[in-house]
């Protein structure tokens, strides 16, 4: 079973995003800040991280290179009700595997969240 953490400071959309993961079979963590995002993945590292854009304190961008310092190929989507292609292009400069606007289509959301897991397996199996 993979990890999955999540990282977003609304609860109802970490909820739901919780709650979709977990149907699909994933284990989930959730945080609502990158200070503790960085602790738990100092603990323990996910299998994948889905980190919103417009955090409070270190924003998801900042968390996103803090992340890549702990370890280069740790799988990261990045999330934003704010849509901004400067922003976007940014998240995938420091290594950002996709980039998903909220809301999203639940079903795209899946695809999108098993094709990152697919190419972690094959090209990071000893990462």
């Amino acid at each position: 079973m993979y990890s999955i953490l999540v990282i977003e400071d609304n609860k109802d959309t970490q909820f739901l995003i919780s709650t979709i993961l977990r149907f699909e079979g994933y284990d989930t963590i959730t945080v609502d800040n990158g200070y503790s995002a960085l602790e738990q993945v100092k603990k323990n590292l996910p299998d994948m991280i889905l980190s919103d854009i417009g955090l409070p304190g270190l924003n998801g961008l900042q968390v996103l290179e803090e992340l890549k310092k702990i370890n280069e190929n740790i799988l990261v989507i990045m999330m934003t009700a704010n849509s901004n292609s400067e922003k976007e292009e940014r998240a995938k400069e420091l290594g950002a595997f996709e980039y998903i606007k909220k809301p999203f289509d639940n079903k795209k959301f899946i695809s999108t969240i098993k094709h990152a897991l697919e190419y972690k397996h094959q090209n990071f199996q000893c990462a």
